[in-house]
């Protein structure tokens, strides 16, 4: 009886044993499938971001461009309109940029190509003119709030709204 108690022993022993050893292979062969075959795996750089753009308008002048929100009709030469795109892929774009009168209707659109080079890693920053002095818009003094909408490549990006008074 004793024989048989140390024999069913020895058998969960080996048992044992054979489960560790099991475990033990598969652990690392694991392990070498996971560090081993990952590094000849080629890597892809990461898609780039949406296309976004942060819009400003400025009065231009002989001394430069002036910053602003508002700006009056009888003090300004033309209203500036300095587009940032960031996250732009390689190649060819088409910029649309609208001008609508407080009323709604439109006054004007410009619509400009770029490029943009393999590689370019920073912003392109794109100026639409709208001029003023001399126009229907100091002529008839069409003030209020304007919107400026912009669209990239047929797609409608957003609308920022800017101030001519007086």
């Amino acid at each position: 009886m004793r024989s048989r108690k140390l024999g069913r022993r020895r058998m969960r022993g080996m048992r044992l044993n054979w489960t560790v050893f099991t475990v033990a292979i598969l652990l690392f062969f694991g392990t070498i499938l996971a560090f081993g075959c990952g590094q000849y795996q080629a890597s892809a750089p990461p898609p780039p971001g949406a296309p976004a753009a942060a819009i400003s308008f400025c009065d231009k002048t002989e001394a430069g461009c002036t910053a602003g929100g508002s700006f009056a009709v009888s003090e300004t030469r033309s209203l500036n309109v300095v587009i940032e795109w960031q996250n732009l892929s390689a190649g060819t774009h088409s910029q649309k940029v609208s001008f609508v009168l407080p009323s709604g209707d439109e006054y004007q659109t410009y619509e400009t190509s770029f490029l943009v080079a393999d590689g370019a890693t920073g912003p392109v920053t794109m100026t639409e003119e709208l001029p003023v002095e001399g126009t229907w818009i100091a002529q008839r003094r069409l003030t209020g709030m304007w919107q400026v909408n912009f669209s990239l490549d047929g797609k409608a990006m957003g609308a920022q709204a800017v101030q001519l008074t007086q």
